[in-house]
């Protein structure tokens, strides 16, 4: 069908669902790069509509204030989110309750005022398709900036 489900029917001779033949797993974290990169959508904005006024600061991420991933990290200076691609500067908030391996990063934010946090995700090749996917990045908080 053109429609994926359309009356429930599906793309087989018995218009049956398939389970997928295998899962396949995905890189976690490592030494290096500890934390899971979630950019979840923002509350009061749809995708990068936001006015510039309210893109004046830096970009917030909020990590578990228990989180290994800060153990060697002074906020009380310059701390930059950084991939194998690229680094951004941020300000870091504590979620108490949030995993210790997770880094929540609110997306749509510009990259001319300072955010752009796709910079930091790299294209994977799906496992269906020849499509890439940018839904899954490992990232580490730090103080150093490199050039």
């Amino acid at each position: 069908p053109m429609i994926a489900y359309e009356r429930m029917a599906f793309d087989h001779a018995d218009n049956k669902y398939r389970f997928p033949e295998a899962i396949h797993g995905e890189e976690g974290p490592t030494p290096e790069f500890p934390l899971r990169l979630l950019t979840l959508i923002r509350r009061d904005a749809i995708h990068s509509q936001i006015s510039s006024k309210k893109q004046m600061r830096l970009p917030t991420v909020w990590i578990a204030p228990d989180s290994p991933a800060l153990k060697d990290v002074d906020l009380g200076e310059d701390v930059y989110l950084v991939s194998p691609l690229a680094r951004l500067r941020v300000e870091v908030k504590a979620l108490p309750g949030l995993h210790g391996e997770a880094v929540i990063y609110r997306r749509g934010d510009w990259i001319k005022h300072g955010g752009g946090v796709n910079r930091l995700v790299d294209a994977v090749l799906t496992d269906v398709g020849d499509g890439a996917s940018f839904y899954s990045q490992c990232v580490r908080v730090e103080n150093q900036f490199y050039f």
